[in-house]
């Protein structure tokens, strides 16, 4: 498996006590999601001093909430609660974690999340979301479409007790390959991981394919950051790393099907990804992803993020 980059993150909710951020961010782990909600009434008693500590971790951090869905529950309600629990969403990630939940009358399916996400979206100017929606989970509910989310969260294990690296290590490539016509962008590989920082002993941890940076950009402003900084050279077959990877991310959004595989590697796949993009920006078709491609990929995910936004609100 092609490793791009190795950042680790956390979700926690008041199952893991009161968690010291500091000892954690020193740890090496960069991002978290906490719970804030859950269906109509209830609030993680957490919360509020998990969003101010993790906000206090500065620019070195990024801080997530997530509100875990009910399927037997208003739909517009936890919305409701949610944003009234969480407050000012422009500085945090938001998740919805969809999953079986034991004891309910019925269970949250995807036309539910897509309910929540476009009313979430509606009053918050569009800010982006993550689906917390398992390969598993979504294989038993008929294997729908999941692309109203920005991108997915996915989950499976590896066994054991270990630093998060020594955990990954043992995650298999074919854990991060999209479902559902969506990208993953998250996985939850363990909830076993020994991390410094919490009081009950082992935690979920999880990785993102790429750096702070990327991550703010596409889950605080629903964009990828871009490939070509000023002054670098243009992509092309045989480049690898964090900038490709980033494209790849950016052609997923942008619409390209089928999704390409997140893996910091630009092949024959990659290449071909990159002569669509030209083709619809009626530009020769090189395969190479230099400044006038940058310029196309930027008009292509504006518009395409505008259609995306028109059909959640109908």
């Amino acid at each position: 498996m092609t490793q791009v980059i190795t950042m680790f993150g956390v979700d926690v909710s008041h199952w893991n006590g009161r968690l010291d951020w500091a000892a954690i961010a020193d740890s090496g782990v960069e991002f978290a999601f906490a719970k804030a909600t859950e269906g109509v009434h209830y609030k993680d008693p957490t919360w509020a001093r998990n969003r101010t500590a993790m906000l206090a971790l500065g620019e070195r951090f990024v801080p997530g909430a997530y509100c875990f869905l009910r399927g037997d529950a208003d739909i517009t309600r936890q919305v409701d609660l949610f944003l009234d629990v969480v407050g000012d969403v422009a500085p945090i990630m938001v998740a919805l974690d969809v999953e079986s939940r034991e004891g309910v009358s019925r269970q949250a399916t995807a036309e539910d999340a897509m309910e929540w996400v476009a009313e979430f979206k509606s009053r918050t100017g569009g800010h982006p979301v993550i689906g917390y929606y398992p390969r598993w989970y979504w294989k038993q509910h008929g294997e729908g479409d999941l692309s109203f989310f920005d991108t997915l969260w996915a989950s499976r294990y590896v066994s054991g007790v270990g630093t998060p690296q020594k955990l990954y290590d043992r995650v298999l490539a074919e854990w991060w390959k999209p479902y559902g016509d969506e990208t993953v962008s998250i996985l939850q590989f363990t909830e076993s991981g020994s991390v410094p920082g919490f009081p009950e002993g082992p935690c979920d941890v999880n990785m993102y394919q790429g750096d702070r940076a990327q991550l703010r950009a596409l889950l605080l402003t629903g964009g990828p950051a871009l490939a070509i900084p000023d002054g670098t050279p243009p992509l092309a077959q045989g480049s690898s790393g964090l900038r490709v990877s980033q494209l790849q991310i950016a052609l997923n959004l942008a619409g390209h099907r089928p999704k390409l595989d997140v893996d910091g590697e630009f092949g024959s796949v990659t290449g071909a990804a990159v002569k669509w993009l030209q083709r619809k920006a009626v530009l020769a078709m090189t395969g190479v992803y230099d400044e006038e491609a940058e310029a196309a990929l930027r008009t292509v995910l504006q518009t395409h993020r505008s259609a995306r936004g028109r059909r959640l609100m109908v």
